[in-house]
């Protein structure tokens, strides 16, 4: 069954992630590390006791750039607050994320051998990084609350993982697709943007079940709903569509429950 979604405040939902806290008892496979300056020049005073699989950066100033061979045997990097500009993913790495810690650039190198399942980023991104479709394994990209202006899906083609994308809250203004197949694909994020105009025609998400675009500025969306049939949740709330697409679109969707 469809349903259409009254949400007054998604980014509640987009942000509800669970903050880590040093402070509080930590599995022994987390290292924790508070309220330091680390200069990538003495990486050792980073693993200081012995390196574990868990790295957790709470409210620390990464004076250098984070580069992967500062990670050691890390398969997990959580930066919470404070200050990390520029991160460089580690193939290795399961799970990155990183919340309000600045972070406005992510190198991801061109070789597929990355093992990264989850990669959540709350910062000051400017644009999806370069190089995402390397992350061959990825099963959810979050960038909600970033400065992203432009999108371009043919940047995800063929990451057959790929469950969730949340683009939430950032700045786009232009959503681009001219041949993406993501298999796995059941939830697209689009809300809170500046969108005045967007094409689905060219995304191919057989399996998409949530589509949430409220708090744009859309008339309508190309190639919705068709193409969609795993349809389950979709928010169009509080924008501006022409009323003829509108009505069209809800009879469609009535259809399909």
């Amino acid at each position: 069954m469809i349903s259409l979604l009254i949400v007054t405040c998604l980014g509640a939902l987009a942000a509800a992630t669970s903050e880590f806290s040093c402070s509080q008892p930590t599995d022994p496979n987390v290292h924790c590390v508070e309220n330091r300056v680390l200069n990538a020049s003495h990486p050792t005073e980073w693993f200081n006791p012995t390196p574990k699989p868990a790295l957790h950066l709470t409210n620390c100033t990464v004076v250098d750039d984070l580069s992967s061979e500062l990670l050691g045997n890390a398969t997990e990097l959580w930066i919470l607050d404070g200050s990390a500009p520029k991160v460089h993913l580690k193939p290795s790495l399961k799970s990155f994320t990183s919340l309000r810690a600045g972070t406005g650039e992510v190198v991801i190198e061109p070789t597929d051998n990355f093992q990264l399942e989850l990669f959540d980023l709350e910062g000051s991104l400017q644009g999806v990084p370069r190089n995402v479709q390397f992350l061959k394994r990825l099963a959810v990209l979050d960038l909600c609350q970033n400065r992203i202006e432009n999108v371009d899906l043919d940047q995800f083609n063929g990451m057959s993982h790929l469950r969730k994308i949340n683009l939430g809250w950032n700045r786009i203004r232009t959503v681009t697709a001219t041949n993406v197949n993501l298999p796995s694909l059941a939830e697209l994020f689009l809300h809170g943007n500046q969108l005045t105009s967007l094409d689905l025609t060219h995304l191919n998400a057989p399996n998409l079940q949530r589509l949430y675009v409220a708090s744009n500025q859309l008339k309508r969306i190309d190639g919705f709903p068709a193409g969609f049939p795993q349809l389950a949740r979709v928010d169009l709330h509080f924008n501006k569509w022409r009323c003829d697409w509108l009505r069209r679109t809800e009879e469609l969707l009535a259809c399909e429950q």
